[in-house]
């Protein structure tokens, strides 16, 4: 029988990042322009785990 074990979430620190800069609407109400202008806005944006 497989071993099924919960994923670690993603948290980013509130007193080390911006986080208008690194979170994002859900990926179903963004399109590619959106996509990639919130990905321009810091490289831990969340879009690049998501999309």
């Amino acid at each position: 029988m497989a071993d099924i074990a919960p994923l670690r979430g993603v948290l980013y620190d509130p007193s080390k990042v911006d986080l208008a800069k690194v979170i994002a609407p859900p990926y179903d109400v963004i399109d590619a322009a959106e996509r990639a202008r919130l990905a321009e806005l810091d490289p831990h944006n969340c879009v690049r785990l998501i999309l």
